[in-house]
């Protein structure tokens, strides 16, 4: 599962980028082969409940879930990605992805 990405709360491009990963993340991943996710319509109801990932696991069913964020700076754009196991959420997997700008980024992600 694909939990929204944070961002600063009073940066909107921020905002936008941020929805922009988590759609385009869902649509490339349900497209994989015995690959189960889940959809943001069935997280949906939980989201204020999505605190950890035990509580991911038992409501959702969800072996691994990917956490994202998106920083800003003058003329850069960090990404930050982590894999965690729903059943201790130890990380299994982690990466950033820095761009000049957003239109680069979403570009590179084509």
């Amino acid at each position: 599962m694909i939990l929204p990405f944070s961002f600063p709360r009073d940066d909107r491009e921020s905002r936008l980028l941020a929805e922009g990963l988590n759609e385009e993340f869902y649509s490339r991943l349900i497209g994989v082969q015995d690959l189960d996710v889940v959809s943001p319509v069935k997280m949906e109801p939980h989201a204020g409940n999505l605190i950890d990932g035990p509580a991911i696991r038992s409501l959702l069913g969800a072996d691994y879930y990917l956490r994202g964020s998106v920083h800003r700076t003058t003329g850069k754009i960090r990404i930050y990605f982590t894999l965690h196991m729903t059943t201790d959420d130890c990380v299994v997997w982690s990466d950033k992805f820095d761009s000049p700008s957003a239109i680069f980024l979403i570009l590179s992600m084509r």
